[in-house]
């Protein structure tokens, strides 16, 4: 839980929680309006002619740490995710066009992290597809949606989730079918798994009869949806999905983190795949997390009302969209190279060499995938490393592998301290340096080490502001205001 410096603004939360409140109450018209974009010269699009790129399941985004930073806080450093932050960005590097589901592509940089002495040579593996951004549509699919309305959901939590739900209602096609379970001690199924058509006017007034109050039972709620799901008539082969709306603080029922991945993991082996969207500053991010690693699960943070209209509009279709499951990637390290460290894959499993995703989901940014390796002989040319990557393809179901040498490349030297072979790959290593500095930070904040923290946090603002100089990218301006703001908390 993150550290909090604002006693009276959470005492006022406290009090807020104990009234009661319905959708109704505070449900805006048609949402709140699309959070600003930044403009950029930096576009990552062009890399693939207009081509979804493809990231790992887990973390879409890193909005959670960005709301806490946002109120004056501390997040824990356990709350940091690189993937959740590369999915966030396209990365600029000149790929070759995809005639597949999914192609692998490669950049490289050598640079020395803040901190240390010994320079590091990083592989930015990018996976893009085949499939057209402008013309991408979901498959028709049965959606079940998990409410919380238990009463740690009342105040703005609460009213984030009933836009988030009218968007969604809104937003989906004729041919998909919703059904609605909300929850707090106990469960209602207050709409039946039917079909969208003519039904959503009736759909948003059974959201807007919904109220907020009582403890946290999510696993029977769970549950019931999933049974739904598997025992509901599928004959025309949509695809299923369940939604859960919640803070995930569970505080009755069972409430032990493996039953809820047992329960999940037992129905995505059934081909239910499940999202969870966290809403609120004190979201339980650790259950969400491990629930999202589960084969066809990935979560994304609804900070506020400004946050729910763009996601709906431009990322919801990518977010339920798995592209391939069971990703596997297992790294045999040259000659003259160890492998330090892997960024960008959540729960990897099966030792030092080999890491995992449960799945892989479309993406209208490109994500990434970094490989840190250290050099260990004078020689830095020839092999990198030998990579090897199976997966199986979500629509067919067919197992693919394939194995890639990584050559090393001759680098530019860059003006951010940075050499590399392709442009774009200095925004990972920056990115990288943020996560990894931040986490650092916290860590010596906690142990009271702040001025130390500070002058840290200090020079990775500095790295991620040369490398948005040199790309003229703006979004890694905003990254650097992000790493200030936690400086500023931290004094």
């Amino acid at each position: 839980m993150p550290k909090n410096k604002k006693f009276l603004k959470r005492i006022l939360q406290v009090l807020m929680a104990l009234g009661l409140m319905s959708c109704s109450d505070n449900l805006t018209d048609g949402g709140s309006q699309m959070a600003e974009n930044l403009g950029s010269r930096y576009d990552g699009t062009k890399v693939s002619g207009g081509y979804a790129g493809v990231t790992p399941g887990g973390s879409q985004d890193i909005g959670y740490i960005r709301s806490i930073i946002a109120a004056g806080n501390i997040p824990d450093s356990s709350s940091f995710t690189f993937e959740g932050l590369f999915s966030e960005h396209d990365f600029y590097i000149d790929v070759a066009a995809c005639d597949q589901t999914i192609c692998v592509d490669f950049a490289q940089a050598e640079y020395t992290p803040i901190g240390f002495e010994e320079n590091r040579r990083l592989v930015q593996l990018l996976l893009t597809s085949n499939v057209e951004i402008a013309s991408f549509h979901h498959r028709p699919t049965q959606f079940f949606v998990v409410f919380d309305r238990s009463g740690s959901m009342t105040g703005d939590k609460f009213s984030t989730t009933c836009n988030a739900l009218s968007q969604l209602v809104n937003f989906l096609d004729d041919g998909d079918q919703f059904g609605l379970i909300s929850f707090n001690h106990e469960y209602s199924l207050d709409w039946e798994l039917s079909s969208l058509a003519d039904n959503r006017d009736s759909i948003i007034t059974a959201i807007n009869g919904l109220s907020a109050g009582g403890s946290t039972d999510i696993e029977s709620a769970l549950r019931a949806a999933f049974v739904q799901l598997s025992e509901t008539d599928n004959s025309d082969g949509l695809d299923q999905r369940v939604l859960l709306f919640t803070d995930a603080l569970p505080n009755t029922g069972n409430t032990a983190e493996n039953d809820f991945l047992i329960l999940a993991q037992t129905y995505a082996d059934q081909g239910i795949g499940i999202t969870a969207f966290g809403v609120g500053l004190d979201f339980g991010i650790e259950l969400a997390t491990s629930i999202s690693e589960i084969r066809g699960g990935n979560y994304v943070y609804l900070r506020d009302t400004d946050a729910i209209e763009e996601l709906i509009n431009k990322d919801f279709e990518f977010l339920i969209t798995p592209v391939a499951y069971d990703f596997r990637l297992q790294v045999e390290s040259g000659n003259n190279y160890n492998l330090s460290a892997l960024y960008g894959l959540p729960g990897g499993t099966g030792g030092e060499f080999s890491l995992s995703a449960a799945a892989l989901f479309l993406s209208r940014s490109k994500g990434a995938i970094g490989l840190e390796f250290i050099s260990t002989g004078s020689d830095a040319n020839g092999s990198i490393a030998e990579l090897s990557l199976s997966y199986v393809e979500a629509e067919s179901g067919s197992p693919i592998n394939e194995t890639v040498v990584v050559e090393a490349a001759g680098l530019i030297v860059g003006d951010s301290e940075i050499n590399y072979d392709q442009t774009g790959v200095q925004k990972l290593v920056a990115l990288i340096e943020m996560i990894n500095g931040m986490k650092y930070a916290v860590g010596l904040y906690i142990d009271d080490d702040i001025s130390t923290a500070v002058e840290y946090l200090g020079l990775v603002a500095d790295r991620l502001n040369a490398v948005a100089v040199a790309l003229e990218d703006e979004t890694l301006l905003t990254e650097r205001d992000l790493v200030v703001a936690l400086a500023e908390n931290m004094e």
